[in-house]
């Protein structure tokens, strides 16, 4: 349903440093002097802006809007209900503007939000919320402020725009971004869905112990801080992946391009599939098992493994991990790359045919069975019975 909204009595005039407007090619010179308008809207849960004013939106127990800027360009604004939607937008098209300050401002009070559209320039700034679900969508080049808390926020992400949700509190979040811009978000708490296919950056600084699906399609970065559960990500695109400080139950990565991906913390089983030129790091972390898969050319480098080790090399990326004394280790070189091991095992078995190296001599094991078809060699290093240790050269000509 539509329902026009009519500007009623001017309740207050101030000065503004003039600015110049042309409209459709035509100069208005505007006044100076700034007007407040309050509007005649009801009966709207959601919001979209597609006009150079900031909008300045807050959850409160009455529904008021009014609208302040300069007298000359607030006639130009064109206010409306559609479908519970309050729609703000300019009677023409075709705008262009210098000014040395913002323009003005719309404010609304509304006791229920549910959807915000940001089409326009001017900047959204969304306060006290509280409610279950809320869904954004940008497609202007204005910013998005978001605070308060909210069951669920569907986020899609389609222009220049940058999000700023620090202060915003939510359980379940589903992110889509395909723009430039970037966003940062505060506290989740039950549930994190992100698809990164656009260059901006995105940023979840406060992640509870919640399963992660996270999917990078493009160049933008996606960082998350905060002991996840568990994860499943995906990246085809050049962006990078960082976790911080996780604890997760189970991870599996799928890394098929030349995005880098790094992970600090706790890992208990760990599945990683490196298919592109990315590098992939677990730095200071610690690792029950881990099962590793490389078939590019991007590196793996795994902190200390505790329980299992699982890795086949086919591709020429370089593998490196530490181990723990009580863990196994099984090794599979067929392609040029090498595999570097250090700490200490009770097992190590290694068949490689390729012409990568396998260089184990800071390793100290209890027990090695390595064996060598292709032109490479592996080192070892051998506990023998009387304690001391061996260092042990093998070739497809035998061990030395």
């Amino acid at each position: 349903m539509f329902r026009p909204v009519s500007l009623i009595a001017v309740v207050m005039v101030s000065l503004l440093t003039a600015c110049e407007v042309k409209i459709n090619g035509e100069e208005l010179k505007t006044s100076g002097k700034t007007v407040t308008q309050p509007l005649q809207a009801t009966g709207f849960t959601s919001v979209r802006n597609e006009t150079f004013f900031d909008v300045r939106i807050t959850q409160g127990t009455e529904t008021k809007v009014d609208i302040t800027g300069d007298e000359l360009l607030v006639p130009e604004l064109e206010v409306s209900v559609e479908n519970q939607q309050l729609r703000l937008r300019l009677k023409k098209k075709n705008y262009s503007f210098h000014w040395k300050q913002r323009p003005g401002t719309i404010n609304v009070t509304m006791p229920d939000i549910r959807s915000l559209v940001q089409a326009g320039s001017g900047d959204i700034d969304l306060r006290s919320l509280k409610n279950e679900k809320l869904e954004v969508r940008t497609e202007g080049s204005g910013d998005v402020r978001l605070s308060g808390e909210t069951a669920e926020l569907v986020l899609t992400h389609d222009s220049s725009s940058d999000v700023d949700a620090d202060t915003l509190a939510v359980k379940k979040l589903i992110l889509d971004n395909n723009g430039s811009g970037d966003m940062s978000l505060g506290t989740v708490s039950a549930s994190l869905e992100v698809r990164n296919s656009g260059s901006g950056d995105i940023t979840i600084r406060d992640a509870r112990e919640i399963p992660a699906r996270i999917t990078i399609n493009g160049s933008g970065k996606v960082e998350v801080r905060g002991p996840l559960r568990t994860l499943e990500s995906e990246t085809n695109g050049s962006g990078d992946l960082h976790l911080n400080n996780v604890k997760l139950d189970s991870a599996r990565v799928q890394m098929n391009s030349s995005g880098e991906g790094f992970i600090s913390g706790n890992i208990a089983q760990l599945q990683l599939t490196v298919s592109g030129s990315g590098d992939f790091r677990t730095e200071q972390s610690v690792l029950q098992t881990a099962s590793v898969t490389i078939n590019g050319s991007g590196n793996v480098q795994l902190g200390n493994v505790q329980s299992k080790l699982s890795a086949n090399m086919h591709g020429s990326g370089d593998f490196t991990s530490a181990a723990d004394a009580s863990s196994e280790l099984d090794l599979t070189l067929t392609g040029p790359g090498n595999a570097h091991l250090q700490g200490q095992a009770k097992i190590l078995k290694a068949q490689i045919s390729g012409s990568g190296d396998l260089i184990a001599s800071d390793l100290m094991l209890n027990t090695a069975n390595v064996r060598v078809t292709g032109s490479s060699e592996a080192r070892v290093k051998v506990r023998q019975a009387n304690g001391d240790s061996r260092n042990v050269t093998v070739t497809r000509d035998g061990a030395v």
